[in-house]
């Protein structure tokens, strides 16, 4: 059985947020879990509120980018990059994230668009070497 932790390292070296091989629907479900309580038990660690966001993001669907729900996701990607300072691939993340927005249809209009590419741009900034 594969472990949470190894389910996303190999998730991450490909840059693969959205592409990652999270299991079944039950293997995902317990990895969330499993997530959740990690951020439970250490809310300051940026790791365990990244995995946390990467297994909401991924199990949450199409209704969790609508309205201003897409920002306060963002958000707590931009949180856990600032309790994880040095650690890109939470920033990767953020970009991601954000890139995911836009690509679905209908559901961001221009002012969003550009709020975005504003953000993101900021994100570049800091991923910058």
């Amino acid at each position: 059985m594969l472990s949470a932790n190894r389910v996303w390292r190999r998730g991450c070296r490909s840059c693969g947020l959205w592409t990652a091989q999270l299991g079944d629907p039950e293997t995902r479900s317990r990895g969330y879990q499993l997530a959740r309580e990690a951020v439970a038990l250490a809310p300051y660690n940026a790791d365990a509120r990244n995995l946390e966001l990467v297994y909401r993001v991924r199990m949450g669907g199409p209704q969790m980018y609508q309205g201003a729900d897409w920002r306060s996701i963002a958000d707590e990607f931009a949180q856990a990059a600032a309790l994880g300072s040095g650690k890109k691939y939470i920033l990767d993340n953020l970009d991601l994230f954000y890139g995911q927005v836009l690509t679905l249809p209908g559901l961001v209009n221009e002012a969003t668009v550009s709020e975005i590419r504003k953000r993101r741009d900021q994100v570049a900034l800091l991923r910058a070497p």
